[in-house]
């Protein structure tokens, strides 16, 4: 096995609708959940359970009086399924196997992946516009075999701690929309409340940030913080560095329909970084709610134009697949 990813540096990450289409006006809208008795389970050969939410789409009508109406649950694998973001068969796949923790799998169905440079692009995008619901991997650990095209990977989490990653943050994200997200909102007014949602909900975790700098040689996650550098940590714990802020973005734009990427680069003159891209009314801009939250004014790094936002970021090459960037 050779391992394919040792030239990829630490960058401060970040999820969304799948292939960049727009999210329909479904919302997971509250915390109602419900578990029911599964059948025998293909993959792993017995009787399960499984995690279910309630799905609610805009229903503003005067009949309702301008409320969600509960049409439904979906499972939450075929939810988080749909939100996979990818630009390419083959990131999309990569994306499905790393949302579903498979240790190894094969790419034979897609030749092009023997090109080196054809697959990290795919791999760096399917992880970075995926990790909320991975919960982290160490990009530089991950072996390829060419001869047989399969692959390694080294997952922070195990499958189990995974899953109930997923499950806490699809039902956070739900509960968070429902609050704070109403019918009529435009997409401007929705990016406004996400962002102002989590500049006053969630901090900046000093400690997680020291602790990164300081990983041995080769490593990009920490042990101790690994939940800083996931939506979980700015949802859930309410704390997290830029990769959290700018996952949380994301999870909670799909969630309110809103078309956003995670960005990944530096900030000029403090190093890597990350930041969301938002697609407001048919209109992209950039945001950096990270830095909205540290400044005490949430709307310093938010709505920035083009040229705003290149005074302030350099953008990388691994958050999107190279043929793609000049679309957001």
């Amino acid at each position: 096995m050779k391992r394919i990813l040792a030239s990829i540096t630490a960058a401060f990450i970040l999820t969304t609708e799948f292939g960049g289409f727009s999210a329909p006006s479904v919302y997971l809208a509250n915390d109602s959940r419900r578990i029911y008795q599964a059948g025998v389970d293909a993959e792993i050969g017995q009787t399960g359970y499984i995690f279910e939410v309630p799905v609610y789409e805009n229903a503003d009508t005067p009949d309702n009086g301008g409320v969600y109406a509960e049409i439904g649950y979906i499972s939450a694998r075929d939810r988080i399924m749909a939100d996979i973001y990818a630009n390419s068969a083959l990131s999309e796949y990569i994306a499905q196997q790393f949302v579903s923790h498979a240790e190894e799998f094969s790419l034979k169905d897609f030749p092009e992946a023997a090109d080196i440079s054809i697959l990290l692009d795919a791999l760096t995008e399917a992880y970075y516009q995926n990790n909320a619901y991975i919960g982290g991997i160490e990009l530089n650990q991950i072996m390829c075999d060419f001869n047989t095209l399969t692959l390694r990977i080294p997952y922070v989490l195990s499958a189990d701690e995974q899953r109930l990653l997923q499950e806490d943050i699809m039902a956070e994200a739900g509960l968070i929309v429902n609050r704070i997200i109403t019918p009529g909102m435009s997409d401007y007014q929705k990016a406004e409340a996400i962002n102002t949602y989590l500049c006053e909900s969630a901090a900046f975790d000093l400690d997680a940030k020291a602790d990164l700098l300081n990983l041995p040689r080769g490593r990009m996650i920490s042990d101790t913080y690994k939940h800083s550098q996931t939506a979980y940590g700015v949802l859930i714990n309410r704390r997290g560095i830029c990769q959290s802020f700018a996952e949380a973005f994301k999870v909670l734009a799909g969630r309110a329909g809103l078309t956003s990427i995670v960005v990944t680069g530096v900030l000029i003159g403090y190093g890597s970084h990350a930041w969301n891209r938002a697609n407001a009314d048919g209109r992209w801009f950039t945001l950096d709610v990270t830095n909205n939250a540290m400044s005490g004014d949430v709307n310093k790094f938010f709505n920035l134009s083009d040229e705003a936002a290149a005074e302030y970021f350099t953008e990388d090459d691994q958050y999107a697949l190279d043929s793609e960037k000049n679309r957001f």
